[in-house]
This record gives structure tokens, sequence and C-alpha cells, in this order.
């Protein structure tokens, strides 16, 4: 499944580069139906970053 949200720019590169230096926690009810092997898209103001695991 793909799923799209939005991230603040200082948390753009620590995940691009695959870095985890802080748990980032899914508040809402949508994020937490978010399983390994989902696309991950995050939109900063200008930078869009595709993980795919």
């Amino acid at each position: 499944m793909n799923y799209k949200m939005k991230i603040q720019d200082k948390y753009i590169m620590p995940i691009k580069n695959r870095i985890k230096t802080k748990e980032y926690r899914l508040y809402d009810e949508e994020r937490q139906k978010i399983k390994i092997g989902d696309v991950l898209l995050f939109a900063a103001k200008r930078v869009l970053v595709a993980l795919l695991e």
C-alpha cells in the first residue's frame, strides 16, 4: 500500500540516508495502518523522498 504524508525538512535527510536516531511516532489512525513493506512518500516544503522497503 502507498501512503503520503507531510514531514518537516529537518527529518528528510536522516530518513533518506536510512539513519534512525529518533523514533517517529504515528499519532493518527491512518498512519497507524502502515506496515513493513509499504511505500511511504514524504513531502517537505520543496523535497519529495520515496522510501522503498
